[in-house]
């Protein structure tokens, strides 16, 4: 989890309430992996170790980068999946669009 946040400015506060959410609902953040398959409900990922892992999950957040970017989503979509497109990745904007989009996804959840 710090790594994440090493990665990007987030204020004490939100840093705080993002770790203590994090461990609320036991999410299990990985960072600095790369993901090798998707399938219904486990994904395989391999480290920057290279040490290969399959995950069992129900849901799956990916957030990369900082530009527009569909490839992943194109890749995925017509999987049978249930994918959202949202953040930077649907448009480039503020951080307050993304935690949106992101609000109004966790609601249909």
């Amino acid at each position: 989890m710090d790594d994440l946040l090493d990665s990007v400015f987030v204020s004490h506060a939100n840093s705080d309430i993002l770790k203590d959410l994090v461990n609320f609902h036991k999410i299990d953040v990985k960072t600095g992996s790369s993901i090798l398959k998707i399938d219904k409900n486990t994904v395989s990922v391999i480290s920057k170790n290279f040490r290969r892992e399959n995950i069992e999950a129900d849901t799956i957040i990916i957030a990369a980068g900082y530009k527009e970017n569909k490839e992943l989503y194109q890749q995925v979509k017509d999987m049978d999946l249930k994918v959202n497109l949202i953040g930077d990745s649907k448009k480039v904007a503020n951080i307050m669009y993304s935690i949106w989009d992101a609000y109004e996804v966790a609601k249909s959840i």
